[in-house]
């Protein structure tokens, strides 16, 4: 009897990445360590996001990030990366960008860490308000979440508090504790700010403020698959 050969072929094609690369699988990597994945093929992975259900699937932004060091091409990657960051078309690619941003932002680039304010700030999209939230306050920590509270209580003085502005608080009581988080707003003397913690103690979600839980424990690893 013969079996069909499901193994990952040694020399793929340009077809064989970009399905590999739409799909995560774990092959790209196999390819990347022994120099077999086109960097054009890569870059594009990067610039649009292939996952199907972002609310559903895991990012892959850091899987992409570990296969552009893989292949030696964060720097090569730079420019065109930030460039569709600083001129962004899609709220679905600006998802992946703005994760990957955050690793240049880590690594020391400042324009990473700027454009990554600017997409907060200035909302491209207003189906995705949310837009770089998660990473600004993964580069910038307790600064990054002063900055957002200021936004909000910008938009305080025009708008009431929504349900989905919780979120980036949930946020950084998980990652600075609810003591921490309410000291922060307390010491503050922007009026901006001071706006947004008055706003913010009267909501249901703040009395019942807890770390959030929705972030699954083990996420699938879109690189173990093959």
């Amino acid at each position: 009897m013969e079996w069909d050969d499901f193994s990952p072929p040694p020399n793929p094609n340009n077809d064989q990445q970009m399905d590999a690369l739409r799909k995560g699988l774990g092959r790209a990597m196999n390819w990347a360590l022994t120099g077999r994945l086109e960097n054009e093929i890569l870059l594009n992975a990067c610039l649009e996001n292939h996952v199907f259900d972002t609310m559903c699937e895991p990012s892959r932004s850091s899987w992409l990030w570990e296969l552009l060091e893989a292949t030696s091409s964060t720097g090569h990657f730079r420019n065109p990366i930030l460039r569709a960051l600083e001129n962004p078309t899609d709220a679905r690619a600006v998802i992946q960008l703005s994760e990957l941003a955050k690793f240049y932002a880590k690594g020391g680039d400042d324009e990473f860490r700027t454009s990554l304010y600017r997409i907060v700030e200035q909302k491209p999209f207003s189906s995705d308000s949310h837009l770089g939230e998660k990473e600004l306050l993964d580069v910038e920590g307790e600064k990054g979440f002063l900055f957002l509270t200021r936004l909000r209580g910008i938009e305080y003085a025009t708008r009431d508090w929504e349900w989905k502005d919780r979120y980036f608080v949930e946020d950084a009581v998980d990652r600075f504790g609810e003591k921490r988080v309410e000291t922060l707003l307390e010491e503050s003397s922007d009026e901006n700010i001071i706006r947004f913690r008055a706003i913010w103690k009267q909501t249901p979600e703040q009395k019942a403020l807890v770390p959030s839980q929705s972030a699954p424990q083990n996420p699938i690893r879109m690189n173990k698959l093959v």
